[in-house]
């Protein structure tokens, strides 16, 4: 029974997680409120996010959920599109994210 457990557990480990989504069809990147709104969806979004998928995005780090959420926090920044990076980046709060 405990060797199936097992089994289980490390197919499971490998199966990758769905991605993280986070809503920024409201948010105006040059909007300092907006950009904090957008923040604070992405940390919800990344505790959630971690809280299911933690062994797959850091299996190495599975007592330190915060790693997964900076992590996940940064790839969120990553993935915006090209010109809400860059506001991000022009005004200097893309440090909030990493």
């Amino acid at each position: 029974m405990l060797l199936s457990a097992l089994i289980v557990a490390t197919t499971l480990a490998q199966t990758p997680a769905p991605p993280m989504r986070v809503a920024i069809h409201d948010i105006d990147f040059n909007r300092r409120e907006d950009v904090t709104r957008f923040l604070q969806r992405t940390r919800a979004a990344s505790r959630a996010y971690c809280a299911r998928h933690v062994e797959v995005v850091t299996p190495d780090r599975l007592a330190t959920r915060g790693v997964c959420e900076k992590g996940m926090t940064g790839l969120a920044f990553d993935a915006l599109p090209d010109h809400a990076r860059e506001s991000l980046i022009r005004s200097g709060q893309s440090r909030r994210f990493k």
